[in-house]
């Protein structure tokens, strides 16, 4: 009756732990790795915005098809609804560190130099300097601009689009990634 006892509170010590979530199973503290689909769907979204759902991108859909096979491991995107618009916040993991700044350095060489003003915008973000891309489009007859946010962190990369003319709310999902 003893021995039933003590495994009867052993089972449910276990099942508590498991519950409770005191059982590590994330890869990124295991490993020290991220995970793609993950980083993409923000812990903390920006007011106004919410979350459809990311998709896994093949090597062609990165990064407006500069990315390589021999620079690519995988990647996710998470897409965010706002009022209008939407935000992409895409992860990209390489196989090194090189090959992530290789990475950001040839999709930054496919804008051209712009006649007035800089195309490319140094930030510090979470602690790291992030690249804001400026560009202009035409919407409903009207020139706008139009951002993104690109860096590497490690092997991966992160780059941040929508169609907005306001960087803030770019720079608001940049912070959130953490990275």
């Amino acid at each position: 009756m003893k021995s039933k006892i003590i495994a009867l509170l052993l089972s449910l010590t276990l099942v508590m732990l498991a519950v409770s979530g005191c059982t590590d199973t994330d890869r990124e503290e295991k490993t020290g790795e991220m995970d793609v689909s993950d980083v993409v769907v923000l812990k903390e979204i920006p007011a106004g915005f919410e979350y459809l759902g990311a998709r896994m991108l093949s090597v062609g859909e990165v990064l407006d098809g500069v990315c390589n096979e021999s620079e690519f491991v995988e990647s996710s995107e998470g897409i965010y609804k706002g009022d209008g618009f939407d935000i992409y916040v895409t992860t990209v993991e390489t196989p090194s560190e090189d090959d992530a700044e290789n990475l950001v350095s040839r999709y930054k060489a496919t804008f051209p130099p712009m006649s007035k003003g800089d195309r490319f915008i140094e930030e510090s973000i979470n602690d790291h300097f992030v690249t804001r891309i400026v560009w202009h489009v035409t919407n409903k007859g009207e020139e706008v601009e139009r951002y993104a946010y690109i860096w590497n962190n490690g092997s991966y990369v992160f780059h941040i689009r929508g169609g907005t003319s306001d960087p803030l709310i770019l720079r608001e999902f940049a912070e959130a990634t953490g990275y």
